[in-house]
Order: structure tokens, then sequence, then C-alpha cells
């Protein structure tokens, strides 16, 4: 755990208003790339950053590591109407410094026994398991992603990882929740690993 100044390398909207939380708007999501070694070397899945949003905001925002390559770092983030903080972020330009402290919390732990690895992620979700995904291929797992979202708006996701699809609308894969595919893997997967918002947990 450090606290270090990351450079943005790039900053990318990619796509706009898609859903409600509360009261609140989603605005868009973005995923940014920061040029971070002090980070890059040391976290591992699972782990995310303490991101200081500008003079305004008092407190920094935790926001989970996305992807690492080399010395840089990618965070997937959504910006919801009036969030001053994530609002700041995606506004940041090539260039821009950021402050930040990570890596911090516990990583996904893989057990020793364990071959074939399910994946379950919902909306936001994806943001720490897509850095599982691809840390676990590159140690020769087998990995499958389970990923839903409400329509086709989503990340991208590397042609080397097993993907099935749903989406609330049935815009892409499975028309449902993306924990109505569960059974069809559970028996399949040494171990489960899931990230998503909290009623997905209660399906």
């Amino acid at each position: 755990m450090k606290q270090v100044t990351a450079t943005v390398i790039s900053n990318a909207k990619l796509w706009g208003e898609y859903g409600i939380l509360g009261r609140r708007k989603y605005l868009g999501a973005w995923l940014i790339w920061l040029k971070c070694p002090e980070v890059a070397s040391k976290t591992k899945p699972g782990q995310f950053v303490m991101v200081n949003c500008g003079e305004e905001c008092m407190l920094p925002r935790p926001l989970s590591i996305h992807q690492v390559n080399n010395t840089d770092i990618a965070l997937f983030f959504a910006v919801l109407e009036k969030g001053k903080g994530i609002s700041w972020l995606s506004q940041r330009k090539i260039g821009d410094n950021i402050d930040l402290l990570g890596p911090l919390g516990n990583n996904y732990s893989i057990h020793p026994e364990s071959h074939n690895l399910l994946l379950v992620a919902g909306g936001n979700g994806i943001a720490p398991l897509y850095f599982l995904a691809q840390d676990a291929l590159k140690k020769k797992y087998s990995v499958t992603l389970l990923y839903g979202t409400a329509d086709k708006k989503r990340c991208s996701i590397s042609p080397q990882i097993k993907l099935v699809s749903a989406t609330e609308d049935g815009t892409v894969g499975h028309h449902g929740l993306v924990t109505d595919l569960l059974p069809e893997f559970a028996d399949w997967a040494d171990q489960i690993f899931a990230c998503g918002p909290t009623e997905m947990y209660r399906d």
C-alpha cells in the first residue's frame, strides 16, 4: 500500500445514460488508464485503490482495479447524477495527475486444487472480475465468465475468455438475469467468484 501520483494515459466514455440507482440516473460508464508502476507491480485481482477526486471532495473514492498492463492500471467506473467525485474523475485529460492510495483490500484466493473457475459479474461488478479472468488464464486455469447487464451496453471482453451473456431486455444472450445461468455451470466449477449488486446475491 502506497500513496502515489498516477498519470492519465487515456480516459474514454464507453457509453451514455443507462439506468437508475434509487432516484439518481447513471450518466455513463468510463474506462481510464493510468501510468502507475508502483501499484501495477504489486496489485492482485480483487484489490482496489482509493482515488482523490479533486479539492472539492474531502473523501477519496474506492475503485476496483479492472486491468493491469505492465506499468499501467485501468479503472472502470460509472458516473451517477450529482456524483461530484466520480464525475471529476471522468473529466480528467491525458497527462493529468491523480493521487491515489493502493493497492488495498484482500485479493481473490484460488484454492490449490481448483482448475475450473466460474466468474459471475452483474453490471459494474465486471470491474474486478475481468482482472481475475485475465490473470487466471495466464496461469492456465479454465475460466468461464457469466456477464449480466440491463441491455447491450457493456465492457468489451477479450475473445480469450469464455463468455456467456445475459441481458434483462434480451438484446444479448440469455433473456433474463445472470443468476439464471448458474444451474447450468455450477457443477462444472471448482470455485465460483461473484461481484454485482446486492440483489444478485438474493436471487
